[in-house]
């Protein structure tokens, strides 16, 4: 039995071809539009309003309140909060603009801001700054972040990178968009965004105490720690690489702006007893 050779007609062919510069074109298109959303999120982002980023995020936010967050330290949450408040009036926020405040009980070195205007610092990121103008400056970073809605974009970016691939590769499944967005939103920030946000925050803390001491007490910190075993688990040193850069770039600002550099307020002495009895 002779075995059948289909054999392509001109006509198929040219049916064929055309086809597949139709899946190619659609695909280009695709990607475009994927690449020019990408580009212009921090304008067109920026429409979503205050308080719909805030009830998407709600559910999160009361998980968090309910896992991570220990009412037995109110001294230290409300001396957080109010310390927070404070740098948050010297920094223009927008009257729209609702920011939250929390500690956490558990976890690495750590402060993060989050979709929904909710600002995060870890205990252990208190014990770590020692002084009040180091835990000043690590929450105004964040609430600089917050003001210039950098998790609004930073997520919308990833969602749109996150869908762009699962499509790419075939997949409709929507826990594989909802896996790769989460990968490339968790402290997606560019540079440009950092340096902001490191920006804004100097100016609070010299608004703040009439100087900048304890800008780079964190990344003096996270450096001597660097390389150590210990310091593996410290989610800060990945979220916030290149530290000599940004020092160097708060020094170099100070400079620049001639702002004094005095020494670092201390944490008042109850709330330092208090740091230390963490556990």
């Amino acid at each position: 039995m002779n075995d059948y050779v289909h054999q392509v007609s001109k006509n198929e062919s040219k049916q064929i071809q055309q086809f597949l510069y139709w899946v190619a074109g659609v695909t280009l298109a695709f990607v475009i539009l994927v690449v020019v959303a990408v580009v212009t999120a921090d304008r067109w982002l920026l429409l979503i309003s205050n308080d719909s980023e805030r009830e998407f995020i709600a559910p999160y936010a009361e998980y968090i309140n309910d896992n991570w967050l220990d009412d037995s330290e109110q001294e230290l949450q409300l001396y957080v909060e109010t310390l927070a408040k404070d740098l948050a009036s010297k920094m223009n926020i927008d009257a729209d603009l609702k920011i939250d405040y929390k500690l956490l009980n558990d976890g690495p070195v750590n402060a993060f801001a989050t979709l929904g205007g909710y600002v995060f610092v870890s205990e252990n990121m208190m014990r770590a700054v020692e002084t009040e103008s180091g835990l000043a400056m690590v929450l105004a970073h964040e609430i600089a972040h917050v003001k210039q809605r950098d998790p609004l974009v930073s997520s919308g970016r990833g969602m749109l990178i996150g869908m762009a691939i699962a499509a790419l590769s075939g997949s409709g499944d929507p826990s594989t968009v909802a896996n790769l967005a989460s990968e490339m939103t968790v402290f997606t920030y560019s540079r440009a965004q950092e340096e902001r946000a490191d920006l804004l925050a100097l100016e609070a803390l010299n608004r703040h105490y009439g100087h900048v001491a304890g800008a780079t007490q964190l990344f003096d910190v996270l450096k001597e720690l660097q390389g150590d075993a210990a310091a593996e688990s410290l989610e800060i040193l990945s979220t916030h690489p290149r530290l000599d850069r940004r020092i160097e770039y708060l020094h170099q600002k100070t400079a620049e702006k001639g702002w004094a550099t005095l020494e670092p307020q201390p944490y008042p002495e109850h709330i330092a007893d208090l740091v230390k009895k963490m556990p």
